[in-house]
């Protein structure tokens, strides 16, 4: 029985949790949109994975929905994230492309192959 109920308020904290990082979510894309209300929206994501490699896209949404759903679709990715993730909206005259950085990499090729720390 006390393990039953210490299992209970277990599942209650992970929902609390849950919800509050919902939350804030929301607020941040509500903030986004307030800076840009206008459709085509311009969208830069970046992420790094647990390699230090890191990768920026920045493309443009045409519509309020398609936004919504690259947003929904930016929250489920980060289920399977191996590091930071970030998604926001920028100005258009930012031009549209994407890049990748490999930071190990670099630092090596740079002759400062203990200079990365994970």
């Amino acid at each position: 029985m006390k393990k039953d109920a210490e299992q209970i308020i277990e599942n209650a904290k992970k929902i609390r949790e849950f919800q509050e990082f919902h939350e804030k979510l929301k607020n941040m894309f509500f903030r986004q949109l307030a800076e840009y209300p206008i459709p085509p929206y311009r969208v830069v994501r970046w992420g790094r994975d647990c390699d230090c490699c890191e990768s920026t896209s920045i493309y443009t949404v045409d519509t309020y929905l398609d936004l919504v759903i690259d947003f929904v679709n930016y929250v489920d990715s980060l289920e399977w994230a191996e590091g930071p993730e970030t998604w926001g909206l920028t100005d258009l005259t930012i031009p549209e492309g994407s890049s990748q950085r490999d930071r190990v990499m670099e630092a090596y090729e740079n002759g400062r192959g203990n200079s990365i720390y994970v």
